[in-house]
């Protein structure tokens, strides 16, 4: 796996692993995880991307955002930040279940700076609910993601 590596940002540490040469592809993960999340990818996308998965503020590495409640602005632009220290201009951005509202929010505050948006495993575990319970669970899921727009 590649190592951990740290940025130091405004002030923040950041956490990332870092593989390959080509194109950014960016891997943001989900609640719980961190750059370990992406081990097999790094590996594998190493020889077609410069692939980098953080860990998020507040997860492995990583320093937790100063804000008490922080949104996904707030990662968006720890993540540029990032991205700026290793002077990525430009990327593909995978955002893995709580990983796709601060990919969504990247997009949305630096369209420019995304080459792609790959939003990945956002619903999981509704099964077993009940069909209205389902369908209430799965719009709470996407309203914010319409309230952002494109």
């Amino acid at each position: 796996m590649a190592p951990l590596r740290t940025a130091l940002v405004d002030g923040l540490t950041l956490a990332f692993r870092e593989a390959g040469a080509g194109p950014a592809l960016v891997l943001l993960h989900g609640i719980g995880g961190s750059s370990e999340t992406w081990a097999n990818q790094l590996m594998g996308l190493g020889g077609r991307f410069r692939v980098i998965a953080w860990d998020a503020p507040g997860y492995g590495g990583s320093d937790a955002l100063a804000a008490a409640t922080p949104g996904p602005d707030d990662y968006a632009r720890a993540l540029a930040r990032l991205l700026d220290d290793r002077a990525v201009a430009r990327a593909h951005i995978v955002g893995q279940s709580a990983g796709a509202p601060i990919a969504a929010a990247f997009c949305r505050l630096y369209a420019a700076r995304a080459a792609s948006f790959t939003f990945c495993q956002g619903l999981v575990g509704l099964a077993g609910l009940d069909p209205a319970e389902r369908d209430a669970a799965v719009r709470a899921r996407l309203d914010p993601f319409a309230a952002l727009g494109p």
